[in-house]
């Protein structure tokens, strides 16, 4: 493995690029669950669910699930041992959110594939500990000889989308927190993220306000794009206390971005006790082949499964239930890492 920090891209032959999330994948990087203090309450019920997402990605592509304790790896091995497309690493991590402090794979100018390493902070601060999954891109990076590039900011996956084509969307109430990068500026962030994805332009949403969120407004649960030119965004009835967070997302996409067709994706009322869950079907995750969309057992599951069959049209648009793991304040996307 190497590390470096590498030229400044120039968005030509010699840059980075950062392959859309339909690019054909190496595979899929996901962590065991182990932290019951994520599902308090139902852990018990967890590692089944985990296991059928886990099996649904591998019908489509290899998995790579970290595993770090001799418990994990022997609960890990004995439930995949019928199956040879998941790879079981011997990885210690602090919790299941591989999308956020994973690896952000792009390629280099000459196709090898890179691994970039931002900072990670527990969500500022907000989970620790997080030394494990901090660790995990470098540690995991070597597993597969891959080259690593060290980022100076503190971002997590979920945090950014891109179209593959050099677009990227981002949050300024994550990224811009103070408890991520509180003494850097908007335009050193910027170009920081165009020279280690390879961007020509980033765009700036607000995050900020959606309900059950816990990551000061992770794009993942916000806008996807699903083909060049397109985008799904989340949205909501104007009596839904999400609304007025969702019409800016909705209105700033429209502004900045002109060109995109937009569709919307009705985010469903989850709760548990008092709590607003963070529900969304822009949580979804596009394997090779198909697309894996979690869904929460209410009247609006139909009605996005037909969306984004419309969206995916040559794709496999797999329902996955998730009820139960969004108590754990995430779904699919949150919990997988493309590799390229």
């Amino acid at each position: 493995m190497t590390i470096s920090r590498g030229p400044p891209n120039s968005g030509d032959a010699d840059g980075y690029r950062w392959p859309a999330e339909w690019s054909r994948h190496r595979g899929t990087l996901m962590a065991w669950p182990h932290n019951e203090q994520t599902w308090p309450g139902i852990f018990a019920a967890i590692p089944d669910i985990f296991e059928r997402l886990v099996r649904n990605i591998a019908q489509f592509e290899t998995v790579w699930l970290l595993a770090g304790t001799t418990s994990e790896l022997q609960q890990a091995e004995r439930r995949f041992s019928d199956c040879e497309q998941v790879v079981v690493v011997d990885l210690p991590t602090n919790d299941v959110w591989t999308r956020d402090y994973g690896p952000t794979v792009v390629l280099s100018g000459q196709g090898e594939s890179v691994a970039v390493d931002w900072v990670y902070n527990g969500w500022g601060e907000r989970y620790p500990p997080y030394d494990l999954d901090a660790a995990v891109t470098a540690r995991f990076a070597a597993n597969l000889n891959m080259a690593v590039r060290q980022a100076p900011i503190v971002a997590e996956g979920g945090a950014l989308e891109g179209d593959g084509d050099g677009l990227v969307l981002s949050t300024r109430s994550c990224l811009m927190n103070p408890n991520r990068n509180p003494r850097i500026s908007e335009q050193r962030v910027t170009d920081v993220l165009k020279e280690f994805t390879g961007g020509v332009r980033v765009v700036w949403l607000h995050g900020d306000g959606f309900l059950g969120d816990d990551t000061d407004g992770h794009v993942d649960q916000l806008a996807r794009f699903t083909s060049h030119g397109r985008i799904v965004h989340a949205c909501c009835a104007s009596d839904d206390p999400n609304a007025h967070t969702l019409k800016r997302v909705e209105n700033q996409l429209r502004r900045e971005l002109p060109q995109l067709e937009l569709t919307g994706l009705p985010i469903p009322m989850v709760t548990h006790e008092t709590r607003r869950l963070p529900a969304s079907y822009c949580n979804f995750y596009i394997v090779n082949g198909g697309v894996l969309v979690p869904t929460f057992d209410v009247e609006e599951d139909a009605y996005a499964l037909a969306v984004l069959r419309e969206q995916f049209p040559n794709h496999d648009v797999v329902p996955f239930g998730c009820r139960e793991l969004v108590r754990g304040l995430g779904a699919i996307h949150c919990m997988t890492q493309q590799l390229y």
